[in-house]
């Protein structure tokens, strides 16, 4: 829905904010945000499933998505504060769906083969390429071939195919084999865990059984009737770590078969996370912070782009070729990481910083039209980068050895891009509101 929105910046920029109606779309998608810690409340309080919260944000987006048209074409064009007032509203509701997706989606896919990691971003960077589509062919502004009622009543189309594919994924046996219960021995290798002085959380998968972990087996507190496999005590690396030690196929076998037992309090094949609390998440800082860092830089030049580019002529055809760009970025990036292990986090956060930085000085080489065109191109690789980097730490995330903390990870990564999604949003508005972009 923010890619969507994001494209109709070209008509937007019409209504009464003009320059400055980025900042305040993005402000208010990011208030969404407050619905995450109730989603965890609930999820911890065993009301709301991943699954069902997945469910629910697409029927959401839906209606979202059909509402853009009829609050469109409930308002003339005269009426340009109360179009204005909807488009807030409705960016807010969109908000919601995406704040909660970035938790809630990647918890659910980690319950599956780390490969569908990157399937997962390629959808949704994927869903991208509608609204590209839709965009080149409506050639937004002053005079486009069709307005946003218009755009928003065919984005709708795409989120419907969204919502049945889920529940294709859920009810049918095309995946059955990439549930974690179902993996082959070979799959498991892909499998990790993570340096620490302090226990690995037990595997509690979603058919209910416990599998324990290396350093709980043969403990008091745990129900197994095997003895420690010493084969299992071996050195851990974080996934950050390029370097990465596998388990034998033995001591996989002996994790997923031998040491498992049948749990009472787990028997919900919904993909229940009941322990919401940060324990563990200790293990997982660095990741955590690069997150936060990199959507923040992401998402705060979608919040000030509009005004960054005003001063270049034309610059309403730049900026729809400008989305266009970071579209297709995203959507290159998160491919690749279906042909990689592992990623070298520190050259890539400098190669953004270094990039964004650029932006800043369009407003002072607003005499060069070269200079806008570059600034679309590094919208692209700016994308590709966020892209790949976000979903590398998912993926990675996804492929601990527990289950339990394998969700817990992604469910943790996701608050954390969404931290800084939401931090940029404010600091966008407040720079916006307060005029540091009028020379």
């Amino acid at each position: 829905m923010a890619n969507a929105l994001y494209s109709q910046l070209p008509i937007l920029v019409l209504l009464p904010p003009k320059e400055s109606i980025a900042s305040f779309i993005s402000l208010a998608f990011q208030m969404g945000n407050i619905f995450i810690p109730l989603y965890l409340f609930l999820n911890g309080k065993s009301i709301v499933t991943a699954y069902r919260c997945v469910l629910f944000i697409l029927l959401f987006a839906i209606v979202t998505s059909y509402m853009y048209t009829i609050t469109w074409e409930s308002f003339s064009p005269e009426q340009e504060r109360e179009r204005t007032v909807s488009i807030l509203t409705l960016s807010f509701f969109s908000g919601i769906c995406g704040c909660l997706s970035n938790v809630s989606f990647w918890e659910f896919a980690s319950n599956y083969h780390p490969k569908l990691i990157s399937a997962l971003a390629l959808g949704n960077a994927g869903s991208s390429i509608f609204p590209v589509l839709f965009t080149l062919i409506q050639s937004p502004g002053p005079e486009p071939r069709f307005d946003l009622s218009v755009f928003f009543a065919l984005q709708g189309i795409p989120l419907i195919a969204s919502m049945i594919s889920f529940l294709l994924i859920r009810y049918s046996s095309l995946v059955k084999n990439c549930r974690r219960e179902n993996w082959s021995d070979e799959s498991r290798k892909l499998l990790k865990q993570y340096k620490s002085k302090t226990s690995i959380p037990d595997v509690i998968d979603s058919q209910g059984f416990v599998h324990v972990s290396s350093q709980n087996l043969g403990s008091d507190d745990q129900e197994s009737n095997e003895p420690r496999n010493s084969s299992l005590d071996r050195p851990k690396t974080s996934f950050l770590s390029p370097k990465v030690s596998f388990a034998s196929e033995q001591s996989y076998r002996s994790l997923s078969t031998s040491s498992s037992v049948r749990s009472n309090h787990f028997d919900n094949p919904e993909y229940l996370l009941r322990d919401a609390s940060t324990k563990g998440i200790e293990l997982i800082w660095r990741e955590l912070l690069i997150m936060v860092w990199i959507s923040f830089l992401s998402y705060f030049i979608l919040g000030i782009i509009t005004c960054l580019l005003q001063y270049f002529e034309n610059w309403g055809v730049i900026l729809m070729y400008y989305t266009i760009a970071h579209f297709l970025g995203g959507i290159l990036g998160r491919l690749v990481t279906a042909f990689f292990q592992k990623c070298y986090h520190l050259p890539l956060l400098l190669y953004q910083l270094a990039l964004t930085l650029t932006f800043f000085f369009g407003p002072l080489m607003k005499d060069n039209r070269w200079y806008a065109w570059m600034l679309v191109a590094f919208s692209f690789f700016l994308s590709l980068q966020f892209g790949f980097q976000s979903t590398m730490l998912f993926k990675n995330g996804a492929s601990h050895l527990s289950s339990t903390f394998s969700q817990k990870i992604c469910r943790w990564l996701g608050v954390a891009e969404q931290i800084g999604a939401f931090l940029s949003g404010i600091l966008a508005f407040v720079l916006v509101y307060c005029g540091a972009f009028n020379y």
